[in-house]
């Protein structure tokens, strides 16, 4: 058994030099009629950036700066996926937006998270919160309210750092 195994790098490096593996799997093509995948604004949010907002607030409240540090990574670039997937929204420049509304909170939060800063944590977090708040309301969705949370919606995830 150890022989065979043995053999298959080299089987599988002669395919992909001789090109008859390929180097990057390729997506299947979709069925006939299959509609592509094309989320609204409001899932984008629902998925990408409230979840994660929710998390960075009670990993903050913990105190767990290596974690607010990687949540508020993963929410920079949601917000910037987001603004290159919908470049537009309402006529409005939603990267200009996203900037606008949110630019400095981040910064802030990053500053506080270095800082391992509790009170500049919650300060910046209620200024993002604002800046969420501000956008949707030039959005005209002003009936969209996000708040710092209360209790945490994500029972499988510890946000206590470890000691």
């Amino acid at each position: 058994m150890r022989k065979h195994l043995l053999g298959l790098p080299i089987t599988v490096a002669a395919l992909i030099y001789f090109g008859q593996a390929p180097l990057v799997a390729q997506a299947p093509a979709p069925p006939p009629g299959a509609v592509p995948f094309n989320p609204s604004m409001g899932d984008l949010m629902n998925t990408l950036v409230q979840p994660r907002h929710a998390k960075l607030g009670m990993i903050g409240h913990e105190q767990n700066w290596v974690l607010a540090g990687y949540e508020l990574h993963q929410l920079k670039d949601a917000l910037t996926n987001i603004s290159r997937w919908r470049p537009r929204f309402r006529n409005m420049s939603v990267p200009e937006l996203v900037d606008n509304m949110t630019g400095e909170p981040i910064k802030a939060l990053d500053q506080a998270i270095q800082a391992k800063d509790s009170h500049q944590f919650a300060q910046a977090f209620d200024r993002l919160t604002a800046g969420c708040n501000a956008c949707h309301t030039a959005l005209g969705h002003a009936f969209i309210v996000i708040q710092p949370p209360d209790r945490s919606y994500f029972a499988n995830q510890v946000f206590r750092p470890a000691n």
